[in-house]
């Protein structure tokens, strides 16, 4: 598996997201951007290329991408304030007491991600530590915490694979034109 994010500059989130999917997938594999297609879900899939897996996340400064052989989620997000109770409404009090919210937060996202099951109840979806492993609500599951790009969060979930250990940066306006 690798992971690549990059500032999105003037681009969409889409727009990045697909630009550094389409350079990792040819990178990585040496052929173009194959199809891609919705499960139900709303989770991404190359129909054609059932061996390459990916998952995408934007958020308002940069866009965060996995490819590889397994199935994953990945999400990335920017540090801001949130409302009084948020965290409490969608986390345990164990979960807050091991993480920070927005680790959680990208760790429960990534999740949803991978399982394609956006109907999971959030704050029932625990995440703990055991040394300085997260351990997933799954034990099939491998979760990772990354800082990310400055001032994000990201979180990466697999089956079966082991998660890199850092997050290459691509130059997108090396890739593609800003508009």
């Amino acid at each position: 598996m690798k992971l690549c994010y990059a500032e999105r500059g003037s681009r969409t989130g889409t727009r990045a997201a697909y630009a550094l999917l389409e350079h990792m997938v040819k990178s990585q594999y040496g052929v173009p951007l194959p199809e891609v297609k919705k499960h139900a879900t709303g989770k991404p899939y190359f129909p054609g290329r059932p061996d390459i897996c990916f998952s995408l996340s934007h958020t308002k400064t940069h866009v965060l991408c996995a490819v590889g052989p397994v199935p994953m989620g990945v999400d990335i997000e920017t540090i801001r304030p949130v409302r009084p109770g948020v965290a409490e409404r969608v986390c345990a009090l164990d979960e807050l007491k091991a993480f920070d919210f927005f680790d959680l937060w990208v760790l429960k996202e990534s999740f949803f991600k991978l399982s394609g099951q956006a109907d999971l109840p959030f704050r029932k979806l625990c995440f703990s530590r055991r040394g300085g492993a997260v351990i997933a609500p799954d034990a099939s599951v491998t979760a990772r915490l990354f800082d990310g790009a400055p001032g994000c969060r990201a979180a990466v979930c697999a089956r079966g694979d082991k998660i890199p250990d850092n997050i290459d940066v691509i130059d997108l306006s090396k890739i593609i034109a800003d508009t």
